[in-house]
């Protein structure tokens, strides 16, 4: 799952190798604050996403919502932080309904310019 930001301009990808994610077509993309429904659409929207909708028939796991409140946090982290240019959460592992959801590993890109906003509040 990563995430990129340039224009502010919210994008989520999905699937087993993020370099397979662009040749099939596997992104989506949203402007945040996301709302649930537009982060539960990303799942919708993603192979990886189906994949775990379809683990889950009852719709309302524990799971699925925490996946959806992480798309939801990291889109209002790059918010609240316009220096944040990308966010790559890779690989975001679900393994077993019931267990913990965790991300093995976060790669984080700064901007080389220093947002107005940023530079103000440092002041």
């Amino acid at each position: 799952m990563g995430l990129e930001y340039p224009s502010r301009a919210w994008t989520a990808f999905g699937g087993p190798r993020p370099e397979s994610l662009l040749a099939l077509e596997d992104v989506t993309f949203r402007l945040p604050p996301l709302t649930w429904a537009e982060a539960r659409d990303i799942l919708e929207e993603t192979g990886i996403g189906r994949r775990l909708l379809r683990r889950d028939r009852t719709g309302g796991s524990a799971e699925i919502e925490a996946v959806v409140d992480i798309l939801r946090r990291v889109g209002q982290m790059m918010l609240e932080h316009p220096e944040i240019v990308e966010i790559d959460l890779n690989i975001v592992v679900v393994a077993r309904p019931g267990q913990e959801i965790h991300t093995v590993d976060i790669r984080i890109v700064l901007s080389e310019e220093i947002p107005a906003s940023v530079e103000a509040t440092a002041r």
